[in-house]
């Protein structure tokens, strides 16, 4: 199993299936009227195909990572940005991981926090967390940055940020 984070343009489509359901024959406004089901059906498959060819056209780049790599990753680069993980509880050491924060800048903290906590299984991240990564890991002192460039993978994440920065992606 692994992780892939996507990054992807916005879209001006909106997905047809999140906001409307497929027509139904069955419906009052059909019953007496086949030919309006059929062109709604029509109108709904147009739009529907048309929003799976902008989503695929939007997907920019992807870093592909195992479960434990990623949370192995994110364990290392946590501590040069100020954040350490712990288990209060060494009998369950996989439901009670905990974040220690060794900052203080607030917004800075609560939108790295976002990331350092973010389930491994889905969700999303705004351009403005994936900045705000960045702009953190450009800020690093010089030892802090020679400790995250040991990590593995990490260049391949970094050029990941910079090109989702670069072009707004999310």
């Amino acid at each position: 199993m692994g992780l892939v984070i996507i990054s992807k343009k916005r879209t001006k489509l909106m997905d047809p299936e999140g906001i409307w359901d497929y027509p139904d024959a069955n419906s009052f406004a059909y019953r007496n009227h086949p030919e309006r089901f059929k062109a709604d059906c029509d109108v709904y498959d147009k739009l529907s195909d048309q929003y799976e060819e902008d989503q695929s056209n939007a997907k920019v780049d992807t870093f592909d990572i195992g479960y434990g790599g990623f949370k192995k990753f994110r364990e290392l680069l946590a501590i040069p940005l100020g954040f350490e993980y712990y288990v209060k509880n060494d009998r369950q050491p996989w439901e009670d991981i905990w974040l220690r924060c060794n900052r203080d800048d607030s917004v800075e903290v609560a939108m790295l926090q976002d990331f350092f906590l973010h389930s491994d299984c889905d969700g999303k991240f705004d351009v403005q967390h994936i900045r705000n990564l960045f702009d953190e890991l450009n800020k690093l002192d010089k030892v802090a940055t020679e400790q995250v460039q040991q990590i593995d993978r990490y260049a391949e994440f970094y050029s990941f940020l910079k090109t989702s920065v670069e072009e707004h992606l999310y």
